[in-house]
């Protein structure tokens, strides 16, 4: 089952070829539209050439607002597991001499978190 051409295939060359397995398989592909005709075969066509056009639509939109959220100051990505006030509280204990790992155990992270503040501050 499938709700829309665009979720069938990316561009009209996969859906005609996805139609062509259905047929060839002795399935059909039951449609509001009979798919058996010529005159069906240049509809399904136009369905596909509009699904791919949405497509990109789509992907364009989406870019798009990246770039505004981006602009707004919105980050992407993982939230930082430490405040800053964290990151230089571990950084003083690693420059006492406490253990990253006793360090990480201490703010509640994994080792990894630590060496990689660590690394960074180098």
């Amino acid at each position: 089952m499938v709700t829309s051409t665009d979720r069938l295939a990316r561009n009209t060359r996969d859906l005609l070829n996805i139609l062509h397995a259905v047929r060839e398989a002795g399935a059909r592909f039951r449609s509001m539209v009979d798919t058996t005709s010529q005159f069906a075969k240049v509809i399904i066509a136009v369905l596909g050439v509009a699904a791919s056009y949405e497509r990109h639509r789509v992907t364009e939109r989406t870019a798009a607002g990246r770039v505004q959220a981006k602009a707004r100051g919105l980050k992407f990505g993982r939230r930082a597991a430490l405040t800053p006030h964290q990151q230089a509280e571990a950084l003083q204990r690693l420059d006492a001499g406490d253990a990253q790992r006793t360090v990480a155990a201490l703010l509640g992270v994994d080792q990894a978190t630590i060496s990689r503040l660590y690394r960074r501050k180098g």
